[in-house]
């Protein structure tokens, strides 16, 4: 069902003069029956959608594009000099629906995504890994973190060299540069930034460096009013050698602190928009915005979508037990509870749960089934997650992220995205996140050892990756934009035959003496 809602400029030019023109765009009926127009109104590249209904108006958020910039990393895992990974487009010309443009000329045009080769143990997990720790170490605290042997530990001298992790990120109309440097074997902050990134300089936001005592001097470079002048003072005070300023400041009850949008921007952008998806992921803990039968219409038709042999999903109600709340995030509970979303996808163990609050306000856990027609007949019967192929279930990780990535503000990095998928299933994940994503400013970031992927056709080669070890085993990343192949060239062939490097070195296995060992000993018997 449709429901077209025409409106004159005049009702709304009062609100919105700055709007130079509206566009009527209308949707489908959501699952709940509930009839919705939406009208877009465009200022430039920004747009705001106002979702009108028989029963509620809900005013969606303001787009803004949120992206990575780039990452650069030193002294971690295998990756021992400073390493910098790039979102920006270079000079490509071809698919460009796979840019997001900045909106003023000298903005940097950014990626929808990039895809990361190289031979085992290359290092493409550890540098999935390093975001990975260095979100955990913004978000949760450094005291909270394993930082055992996590140096290059290839070379001795670096167990006491810094550890570098540096971000620069596209948010809230505002590009920021925010870098720490750590001493890993003494679990202390050595220095720490956040600067504004402006057309030609990079404007401070606050500077921070600890001295041999454990004390630091910090230096803020906001308009503060006198109250958040001296509460920051007092903040800088109190800043422990292994505590982050970026997270003390935003643990604290600073809602009502005036021009700290900078230091509010990028911990939202780590906490919430920034997401990691290693093989051991299951499920995310994903808040849907939809209800439980929104999820179950999503599952379905993405495991349709893949040739699962899946009909459907059936859901059964489980009790509320206490070990599964304790798997949920404490703020998925509050919004969860305020309205927020309506529905958490969380998977435990091998099982798969849709967590939502009825009408009566009450929280409801429901299992989620996949549902198979018998032969001959149109009978539908239950499997449990736990009976599917190790395909389906890995696809049931990645569904969570394919809803996630429609919606804009996302950045997510997926480590061995072709586990335990048909080469043709790893191709349609990617041929369905640009399909669905066209003109939305959500980034995917994957590590891979699918070939086939290695198609111009299908991404652009400044979205091309490799990761490689030098003589002394530390790894280091390149773009296939700096080989220039032609455009009618055949790239997953010319990788294949090792002219991009990040390719596995198999010797000869003539060349093992135990080969040689066990074929004798087979001939004196």
């Amino acid at each position: 069902m449709h429901t077209i809602c025409k409106y004159n400029n005049e009702i709304y030019q009062n609100f919105f003069v700055r709007f130079y023109k509206i566009a009527l765009y209308y949707c489908d009926a959501c699952a709940a029956s509930i009839r919705v127009c939406v009208i877009v109104l465009q200022f430039n590249t920004k747009s705001i959608i106002f979702i009108l209904s028989e029963k509620i108006t809900y005013i969606a958020q303001i787009f803004y594009k949120t992206m990575l910039i780039t990452f650069t990393i030193s002294n971690f895992l295998s990756f021992d000099a400073p390493i910098t990974f790039s979102m920006a487009a270079g000079q490509v010309e071809t698919l460009p629906q796979q840019v997001i443009k900045g909106e003023k000329r000298s903005d940097v045009s950014l990626l929808k995504s990039a895809v990361i080769y190289g031979a085992n143990a290359s290092g493409k997990s550890n540098f999935i890994k390093a975001v990975s720790f260095a979100k955990e170490v913004i978000v949760a605290g450094l005291d909270k973190t394993i930082t055992d042997n996590k140096h290059f530990r290839l070379d001795t001298t670096n167990k006491f060299k810094p550890t570098q992790f540096e971000f620069e990120f596209k948010y809230k109309e505002k590009m920021y540069a925010y870098g720490v440097i750590l001493s890993l074997s003494e679990r202390k902050i050595k220095e720490e930034w956040l600067f504004e990134i402006l057309k030609t300089t990079h404007k401070p936001v606050f500077e921070r460096t600890v001295k041999e005592d454990g004390t630091s001097r910090v230096d803020i470079f906001l308009k503060l009013d006198k109250d958040g002048q001296k509460r920051f003072e007092v903040y800088k005070e109190d800043i422990k050698a292994t505590q982050l300023f970026l997270t003390e400041i935003n643990d604290k009850n600073i809602s009502n602190i005036q021009n700290i949008d900078p230091f509010k921007n990028a911990f939202e952008w780590f906490k919430e928009r920034l997401i990691i998806v290693l093989p051991i992921t299951k499920y995310l803990g994903i808040n849907y915005v939809g209800n439980e039968e929104d999820s179950k219409n999503a599952f379905r038709y993405f495991l349709q979508l893949f040739g699962t042999g899946v009909e459907g999903v059936e859901t059964i109600e489980q009790d509320l037990e206490d070990q599964l709340l304790s798997h949920i995030k404490e703020e998925s509970l509050i919004d969860l509870q305020n309205g927020k979303v309506r529905d958490i996808i969380l998977g435990l163990g091998r099982d798969l749960f849709s967590i939502s609050k009825n009408k009566g306000g009450l929280i409801k856990v429901f299992k989620l089934a996949m549902q198979h027609k018998q032969r001959n007949t149109q009978n539908l019967i239950a499997f449990e997650l736990e009976d599917e192929s190790d395909g389906t279930q890995r696809l049931m990780d990645l569904i969570p992220v394919l809803v996630g990535l429609t919606q804009p503000h996302q950045t997510y990095l997926i480590d061995e995205i072709d586990r335990s998928l048909h080469p043709e299933l790893t191709r349609k994940l990617l041929e369905t996140f640009f399909e669905n994503t066209k003109g939305t400013p959500s980034q995917l970031i994957i590590t891979t050892h699918e070939s086939s992927l290695l198609d111009l056709s299908l991404i652009r080669r400044d979205e091309i990756w490799f990761v490689e070890k030098d003589a002394d085993g530390a790894s280091h990343m390149y773009s296939l934009e700096e080989f220039k192949p032609r455009l009618d060239k055949e790239v997953r062939r010319a990788y294949l035959q090792g002219r991009f490097g990040a390719i596995p070195f198999i010797g000869d296995v003539k060349d093992l003496g135990w080969l040689k060992e066990i074929t004798t000993a087979s001939v004196v018997r």
